[in-house]
């Protein structure tokens, strides 16, 4: 009996200890969200064919966070705190990106 007890102790730990980590990092993690505009595309009749190379520009806005010495105090942050963030948007091998500050 001593032994399915301690067993059913640490299965509750686990699953406190795993709720806990995925709860604090959903509450504390900040969302970034993309919109993707439309763009008119004026493709030739030589780009039309079958054998051609289609290619699409997409555009993404992603706002900004502001002033990072405000997120800083905001977060009582005391190491560096770094303004770079990811935003969830990735390129496939050999795809040019393009950044516009």
């Amino acid at each position: 009996m001593g032994d399915n007890s301690k067993h059913k102790t640490r299965k509750i730990l686990a699953a406190t200890a795993t709720v806990t980590m995925l709860a604090t990092g959903m509450i504390s993690s900040s969302d970034v969200f993309a919109e993707q505009k439309e763009q008119q595309k004026n493709l030739s009749t030589s780009l039309q064919s079958e054998k051609s190379v289609k290619s699409e520009n997409i555009t993404f806005t992603v706002p900004g966070k502001g002033d990072v010495e405000v997120l800083k105090q905001q977060e009582r942050k005391s190491m560096a705190f770094s303004p770079y963030e990811p935003t969830g948007l990735y390129a496939k091998p050999n795809e040019q990106i393009t950044i516009n500050v």
